[in-house]
């Protein structure tokens, strides 16, 4: 698998995880690099994406609320929620990452953790923040 897919999976693990605990990033992140057995690269990728979610969290939530027509937040799969807040970092913070990669991850990773459905809800949510953010 490669590196940055990697990461990735393990960021989204960390986004599901604050989700759910209430956990800010920083301190998932302290917990992720004293466990983690991934190399250094990853680890300093994991803990970017989760450095720059955690200082704008309600920023990518608002952005993602305005992208999801008719949807509620806190009404989506907390899989979902996670895979849609990864992405919304890439796209409105990472401008060195193309928004065509930050799509295909995601919806990558949402056909492996979520539902066979999910892939084409994140596709769908993701392009719109794409617009709005004007990427």
């Amino acid at each position: 698998m490669r590196k940055r897919r990697r990461a990735r999976e393990l960021a989204f693990q960390l986004f599901y995880q604050a989700d759910l605990t209430g956990k800010q990033m920083a301190e998932l992140c302290e917990e992720f690099r004293a466990s983690s057995k991934a190399g250094e690269e990853v680890q300093e990728f994991v803990c970017c994406l989760a450095a720059r979610a955690g200082e704008r969290w309600e920023e990518i939530d608002e952005v993602i609320g305005r992208a999801a027509e008719n949807w509620d937040l806190d009404r989506m799969a907390a899989v979902d929620r996670a895979i849609l807040r990864l992405g919304a970092c890439e796209l409105l913070l990472m401008d060195d990452i193309p928004p065509a990669v930050t799509l295909n991850e995601a919806i990558e990773i949402a056909k492996k953790y979520s539902t066979p459905e999910s892939g084409k809800f994140v596709n769908g949510i993701l392009d719109r923040v794409r617009r709005l953010c004007g990427r």
